[in-house]
C-alpha cells in the first residue's frame, strides 16, 4: 500500500501543489526535498513554481517540464 502526500510550495502570492502517490512518509519526504534542492536555485533564492518543478523532476523517473500559469503565452 502506498503512502500518498500532497506537497505545497508557497511564496510571493503563489501556491503550487504536487501530489505524490508513494513515499509520502517523513523519511521519503526528506529524500524527495533534498533531491529537489539539488535541482533548484541555490538558497536563499526561492521561487515556489521553480521549486515545485524541481521537486517533480527530482521525484520522477523521466524528464519533466513545468510551465507556470503566469508565464504561459
Amino acid at each position: 500500500m502506498s503512502t500518498r502526500a500532497i506537497y505545497t510550495f508557497k511564496g510571493f502570492g503563489e501556491t503550487h501543489h504536487v501530489y505524490k502517490h508513494h513515499d509520502g512518509y517523513l523519511s521519503g519526504a526528506a529524500v524527495a526535498l533534498n533531491n529537489a534542492l539539488q535541482l533548484a536555485w541555490t538558497l536563499p533564492r526561492y521561487e515556489p513554481d521553480e521549486f515545485a518543478a524541481a521537486f517533480v523532476s527530482a521525484t520522477s523517473n523521466r524528464p519533466v517540464a513545468f510551465v507556470s500559469p503566469s508565464r504561459r503565452r
